[in-house]
């Protein structure tokens, strides 16, 4: 009888032990953040680190949030990171794999508005130097970037279900697509640009990517009429079937991984503007997205 009820007890705690972690596991927070380089600002400047990491999105009870980045003056501005957690440990991916991790430390402050959500590494930290793409993301902050920025995220889901690739050469465009472009560009244009000028032929494929399932993620622009090599009005379009959905313009599709373990892979993107960066996570197989981003004076 001390025995049978010694097992109950034992099978009783198992269960109550178990339940607990399930339940701390489910409310715990998972971040996700992006590198970015450590730059020298000014003459005599000394920096710990060749590289930062951004703290962008939080994924908690099954929401995803951006962090807060929003302040009026000074005051909020320090008061910002009272909302960042004090250290965090990273696991770093590339096309659904690990490459590495680290431990990151929030500052005591934030002293200017370009440094929200920035936290520095452990000393010690390596972070792999993937160059592939990297001449494709431009900063406002006119960064020359030798290495790509990469997705790090709190949780160990790394993934990409999706198995995202990138396809070269690209498709041509659907006449649907050029329209779908037309009407992305009219919309955001200023009175001095009337998107019937280009051509079709002009109206290219700059960036194609697509999942195992056959979904596609596609970039549109026309070649720059100033630069050469360079292209301008470039709009992003996720391509199902026969339905077209408008992503955003002034995008660089950092990574893909599925961050909250639903089974579909979320996407992270750069977005660039006039005193604006901003990175932007595509979630919900694709039908939601949030931006968190930050202005330089």
């Amino acid at each position: 009888m001390i025995a049978k009820t010694k097992q109950v007890l034992i099978l009783t705690l198992c269960v109550l032990t178990l339940t607990l972690a399930s339940h701390s596991a489910e409310h715990e927070s998972t971040f996700i953040g992006v590198t970015e380089p450590n730059h020298v600002w000014y003459l005599g400047e000394k920096i710990r680190t060749p590289f930062l990491i951004r703290v962008a999105f939080k994924y908690k009870n099954g929401i995803w949030r951006a962090m807060p980045n929003k302040s009026e003056n000074q005051a909020e501005l320090a008061a910002l990171v009272h909302d960042y957690p004090k250290e965090i440990d990273w696991n770093l991916s590339f096309d659904g794999k690990k490459i590495g991790g680290f431990r990151s430390y929030c500052p005591l402050k934030w002293t200017l508005y370009s440094e929200i959500g920035l936290e520095e590494p452990d000393i010690k930290a390596h972070i792999p130097a993937i160059k592939i793409g990297a001449k494709n993301f431009h900063y406002w902050g006119a960064w020359d970037l030798r290495t790509r920025p990469l997705v790090a995220s709190s949780g160990h889901y790394l993934d990409d279900p999706d198995n995202w690739k990138s396809l070269v050469p690209p498709p041509n465009p659907s006449h649907a697509l050029i329209s779908a472009y037309r009407k992305a560009t009219k919309s955001q244009a200023d009175g001095d640009l009337n998107p019937h000028e280009f051509t079709d032929k002009q109206i290219l494929v700059r960036q194609y990517y697509k999942s195992w399932h056959g979904d596609e993620l596609i970039s549109l622009a026309v070649p720059s009429f100033e630069v050469k090599g360079e292209y301008d009005y470039e709009q992003w379009f996720c391509v199902r079937g026969n339905k077209i959905s408008f992503l955003g313009s002034s995008l660089e599709l950092i990574d893909a991984g599925d961050y909250d373990h639903d089974g579909h892979s979320e996407i992270v993107f750069h977005k660039r503007g006039y005193n604006y960066d901003a990175y932007v996570l595509v979630y919900e197989d694709l039908r939601k997205q949030l931006e968190f981003g930050w202005s330089y004076h």
